[in-house]
């Protein structure tokens, strides 16, 4: 993710999720995704699409196609700070 600084080590985290292809459901999605990550005390550093070769997925799976997504994530709370980072994304996915 170019152009992101990242907190310090220890303080964010990485994740995957499976979004929508259509745009509007995307956004829908990633609002209340973003939401959740507040929730939890957490703020939303960055998104990135992860490339995916469709030629290696078979028919059934292309039928399906979704959006594969990374997003960064900075832990803002004190005390989900002194949780597992993996436990509280864990959490929100």
């Amino acid at each position: 993710m170019k152009g992101i600084t990242l907190p310090q080590e220890g303080s964010y985290g990485v994740g995957m999720v499976f979004l929508p292809m259509e745009p509007n459901a995307r956004y829908y999605c990633e609002g209340i995704f973003e939401r959740i990550l507040k929730e939890e005390g957490q703020e939303l550093i960055g998104w990135r699409d992860v490339p995916v070769n469709d030629k290696a997925c078979g028919v059934s799976a292309q039928g399906t196609d979704q959006l594969c997504s990374k997003f960064l994530s900075k832990i803002m709370n004190q005390i989900t700070l002194h949780l597992s980072v993996s436990y509280t994304l864990f959490v929100n996915v």
